[in-house]
């Protein structure tokens, strides 16, 4: 089992240097080879009393990785295919499942973003950076134009009202 542990960005043991940006590729200069940054979330939607008493779980390579909350888990990693599984446990139960398979080569930083169902009962989502990038880009151009045909009906009706 490779040794993974959570990254606390405020945690003086923090692999990354204190200055470095979050682009930085010398970052975790002190692992050899592949890093994989899994960075833990749920929407704001959420419920957030549910998920702020649970602790994700996380399985790499089937095997489970110390997770402490909803923060972010740094772990090195070596080339090749490796299995990434994310649930939230709740009671008997679990819920935001995914299963992903992930293809890394030479030394580089991994980085997903899993993202809690905003109602339990739905997956959750395992996202790289571009993607998240791609949703915000849609959901900013869909709250655009939502606000758009809002701000006409307004116009249509006060017309309509005051003629």
């Amino acid at each position: 089992m490779w040794e993974g542990r959570v990254v606390n960005r405020d945690d003086p043991a923090d692999p990354r240097p204190p200055a470095a940006e979050e682009s930085d590729p010398n970052a975790y200069a002190e692992h050899a080879g592949t890093v994989l940054r899994l960075v833990f979330g749920y929407p704001p939607t959420a419920i957030r009393s549910l998920y702020q008493d649970i602790t994700p779980r996380l399985f790499v390579d089937g095997e489970e990785q110390p997770v402490d909350g909803w923060t972010e888990f740094v772990m090195p990693l070596p080339s090749g295919t490796h299995r990434v599984q994310v649930y939230v446990p709740f009671e008997t139960s679990r819920f935001g499942e995914v299963d992903q398979e992930v293809s890394v080569t030479g030394d580089q930083e991994v980085l997903l973003e899993y993202l809690a169902p905003t109602i339990p009962a739905a997956a959750g989502r395992l996202r790289t950076p571009q993607e998240v990038a791609a949703d915000d880009a849609r959901d900013t151009t869909f709250a655009l134009r939502a606000f758009m045909v809002l701000a006409v009906l307004v116009l249509v009706a006060a017309f309509a009202i005051w003629g």
